[in-house]
């Protein structure tokens, strides 16, 4: 059983003008506000209960990176709630809110992995993701327990990139990347080559190792055509496996 409590925003109102002003910030693009309306629409809390309504307020919000609209989004794709359930994207959802150190969204994420639901089976993942969500979700340290790795076989994959991916990302650094990987014959590591593209060729910008799946890189928003790919990389031999690049423009 997955998580589907979305952390929620205590929203105080002193009256109708005050909601007034709350939508007029979020259609103007204030991502706190678009959660904070997103709440009030999910709660039923001074606007009418629409579950659809509060899927699209936390999507823009989450759009611009808070990690919390990133959740409730991935939770609400997960349980159909609001929107047509898809897993695949829910997984997206939760892993960019993981990347920025959500532990309900590491602790989902994890169950995806180790149960294959959206993402690849792998006990791998699952084990990294439980193990970040574990400062503040003791229930993963029970699943950590129960989890099996299973039999190792076949040849190292590549991961698969998932975001961003041939669109333009906006918003405020970090940006989240995230992949997803199928279960390895042998233990892993993962490196995020990031590189920056213009007219004089290529430059790298940012390379991280991790053991997860999502990252958040603390790029500097410098506009401009950028590139990226993630290594699978054995820990214990000299084998590795690229993936294609993806290309993303960052505007300001």
């Amino acid at each position: 059983m997955r998580w589907f409590v979305a952390p929620i925003l205590i929203v105080m109102l002193a009256g109708g003008a005050q909601a007034e002003s709350l939508t007029t910030r979020a259609e103007g693009g204030d991502p706190v506000a678009q959660f904070e309306l997103g709440t009030m629409y999910d709660l039923g809390d001074g606007k009418p209960q629409n579950a659809r309504t509060a899927f699209k307020w936390y999507q823009q919000a989450a759009e611009a990176g808070l990690p919390d609209a990133e959740f409730n989004v991935a939770v609400m794709l997960d349980s159909g709630r609001g929107t047509a359930q898809n897993l695949a994207a829910a997984a997206v959802w939760y892993a960019r809110s993981a990347a920025r150190g959500n532990h309900r969204a590491q602790y989902n994420l994890g169950l995806l992995y180790a149960a294959g639901e959206g993402v690849p089976r792998n006990a791998d993942l699952a084990t990294f993701w439980y193990r970040q969500a574990a400062a503040t979700v003791p229930v993963a340290e029970r699943r950590l327990a129960a989890l099996r790795a299973g039999d190792r076989k076949g040849s190292t994959s590549a991961a698969v990139l998932a975001v961003p991916r041939d669109r333009i990302v906006t918003g405020s650094a970090p940006i989240e990347f995230v992949w997803t990987a199928s279960a390895q014959p042998e233990l892993v590591h993962f490196l995020v080559e990031i590189r920056a593209l213009d007219e004089t060729g290529s430059r790298e910008v940012y390379s991280e190792f991790t053991d997860g799946s999502a990252i958040a890189a603390p790029l500097r928003e410098i506009p401009g055509n950028y590139a990226w790919r993630v290594f699978t990389l054995a820990r214990m031999a000299a084998r590795y496996t690229a993936s294609d690049w993806a290309h993303f423009t960052v505007v300001q």
